[in-house]
């Protein structure tokens, strides 16, 4: 999450507070408007907004707030024209302007409770963005109950119903570290993109039926969008305190599947709500903690997690994903921390590469 310095002032939220937006009434060529109000979050009615940012630009349009222009970025502010509604208001939790992002303490005061946000909201969006691509095609596909297996083996390979499921399930939004915890987390959501909306049961059942094609259609084996259907799964059969909901797990998952973050510290601070083994303040929520001190801090609180690896795998990706200085030091702190038998250092600066006596945990 980058920051974004408001027109208009936040009110300083009390103990247990979070920020909602009254999305005002609207039609397509009304401008936004919003109210922000405070609520107690035990207490609080809403749904809750997941999205990808974006880059910023000098284009970027403005939403009135509390009768104030603030300036969003071009994706949320589409994200609002499509959900506002013509006659009735709605109270949105949406992250760019519920949070003070330009306040340091209370930023990561509010990002440790974006889990119980998430999890508190009546429905969450997943707004995939606007309609591109035949993006329209490809939502009105995964829609199909019962057809839709019958229609993909019917349909041309490199088709045009085929290459918009593609891009729909390879656009940035899945690749958003965040996006793990926020569906997670979610009793109920539903995806949308553009003008199109669908649940998410259906959404997820029209994943797996994909996936029985994954031997003949490469382009969608291992999509980032069915990664969020397994993270689901490991929620739901796997009981709390299992290897699979572990941070060093989520970490490998993300590696592997080459998830992002705008901001470095959220590569760490965007897993640990999902984490069992960081649910006692292990590490604690501070954008102002150098980088470096965060990473070493996570590994070094349970070293053991990387000892049946070599740091080319999982641990110095990490780092470059951090924009962390891939050195001789690094390795060495590196090696410091996670000190074992299967750890040894090769001929020159590389790492060598020493199998495991034991039967290690598979990361899925």
């Amino acid at each position: 999450m980058t920051e974004t310095v408001p027109s208009f002032t936040y009110t300083a939220l009390a103990p247990g507070e979070i920020r909602l937006l009254i999305l005002g009434r609207g039609l397509c060529s009304d401008p936004v408007w919003c109210i922000i109000i405070h609520r107690q979050l035990s207490e609080a009615s809403y749904q809750a907004l997941s999205y990808e940012w974006g880059i910023e630009s000098k284009e970027d349009p403005d939403v009135i707030v509390n009768g104030r222009a603030v300036r969003v970025r071009k994706n949320l502010h589409e994200a609002l024209k499509q959900i506002r509604q013509a006659e009735e208001e709605i109270y949105l939790w949406v992250d760019a302007l519920c949070i003070h992002q330009a306040h340091p303490e209370e930023k990561s005061q509010q990002i440790g409770l974006m889990g119980k946000i998430f999890g508190n909201a009546s429905c969450v969006i997943a707004w995939l963005g606007i309609a591109r691509d035949d993006s329209d095609i490809a939502m009105d596909w995964m829609a199909k109950k019962n057809e839709l297996e019958e229609d993909l083996q019917c349909s041309t390979w490199g088709g045009p119903e085929r290459k918009a499921i593609e891009l729909l399930y390879y656009r940035p939004y899945w690749r958003r570290v965040w996006i793990i915890q926020e569906l997670y987390f979610a009793r109920i959501h539903m995806v949308r993109c553009g003008t199109k909306i669908i649940s998410r049961d259906q959404f997820e059942n029209s994943l797996a039926i994909l996936n029985r094609f994954e031997s003949d259609w490469k382009e969608i084996t291992g999509n980032p969008a069915d990664h969020h259907r397994r993270s689901r799964m490991r929620r739901r059969d796997f009981p709390s305190g299992m290897k699979y909901n572990k941070l060093h797990a989520w970490l490998k998952v993300c590696i592997k599947a080459g998830f992002e973050s705008s901001n470095e510290h959220d590569m760490i601070y965007a897993l640990l709500g999902i984490s069992d083994d960081f649910q006692n303040g292990e590490i604690t929520v501070d954008y102002n903690k150098p980088l470096l001190d965060l990473y070493l801090e996570t590994i070094s609180i349970y070293p053991s997690s990387w000892r049946y690896y070599s740091p080319e795998k999982y641990l110095l990706p990490m780092a470059k994903k951090m924009k962390l200085k891939l050195d001789e030091n690094l390795r060495c702190s590196i090696k410091e921390i996670v000190d074992d038998e299967y750890f040894k250092f090769a001929d020159g600066d590389t790492w060598g590469k020493v199998e495991p006596k034991n039967e290690v945990e598979k990361v899925n």
